[in-house]
């Protein structure tokens, strides 16, 4: 495994906000779950088109980490499993364009509530609340993301930050907190 030590750090960290039941394995149930959890945060009306549209998100996320992650015997994802998963795919030279580009249009296509290409640090702090991070972390936490103090995060931030989620050995670089503060 090619990963760093804080590479590994923070893919735990999202693994335990994807881990809704704590089993320490990801199953389809613990998107569902999420998926509730998550909509109801934003508001969003079970057979909505905005609940609809975060589900199918999500499970299409669920679906391709399925494929590709290995399961184990009782078809779940296992934390090694999701690091060796995250190790191949951190290694493709498309993954920091094409891979990017493609979770930072998932969050918008999740929690930009209001359409304005613009993530709020309302609608951000729904999304870090269905990933169990704490009220106390939530503020301290977008205020390391928004890099140009607008109050608002956009695409280009985003790509950003997740680009030193993925990539970064600072242990310093905002992008590490994206999914929460990583001990």
């Amino acid at each position: 495994m090619t990963l760093t030590e804080l590479q590994q750090k923070k893919l735990k960290k999202l693994f335990d906000a994807y881990d809704f039941d704590s089993s320490q394995s990801l199953a389809k149930s613990d998107f569902e779950s999420f998926i509730g959890d998550l909509t109801s945060k934003l508001e969003y009306q079970k057979g909505s088109a905005d609940y609809q549209r975060v589900e199918s998100e999500l499970l299409e996320f669920w679906n391709g980490l399925e494929q590709k992650a290995g399961l184990s015997p009782d078809g779940e994802v296992t934390l090694e499993a999701w690091l060796s998963y995250f190790d191949n795919l951190l290694l493709d030279e498309n993954f920091p364009s094409a891979g990017i580009d493609y979770g930072v249009n998932l969050i918008f296509n999740i929690i930009d509530k209001d359409g304005d290409d613009k993530i709020s640090l309302e609608e951000y702090t729904q999304l870090l609340k269905s990933w169990k991070i704490s009220d106390s972390e939530v503020s301290g936490i977008y205020s390391k993301l928004d890099l140009n103090g607008d109050g608002s995060l956009s695409r280009e931030e985003l790509k950003q930050l997740y680009h030193d989620f993925y990539y970064s050995n600072d242990p310093d670089a905002p992008g590490n907190s994206i999914h929460g503060l990583v001990a």
